[in-house]
């Protein structure tokens, strides 16, 4: 199900829908966030990371497969 809802904010994000990049990023966000403090083992590091890869998802979506 979540999938599915990301998918349709994907497209939606695609369609020029800045409402729906905005939520997007705010579900994926958290887990980014978790996953790159697991990898990194550092709060500012992971911080860094997050906002570096959320920025490149925005960037790079409509290569999104």
């Amino acid at each position: 199900m979540k999938n599915d809802q990301e998918q349709l904010l994907i497209q939606s994000s695609l369609d020029g829908n800045p409402e729906a990049l905005t939520e997007l990023l705010d579900q994926v966000k958290d887990r980014v966030f978790n996953l790159s403090l697991r990898m990194l083992g550092n709060v500012y590091d992971a911080e860094d990371a997050t906002q570096e890869i959320l920025l490149k998802t925005m960037m790079n979506l409509s290569s999104f497969k």
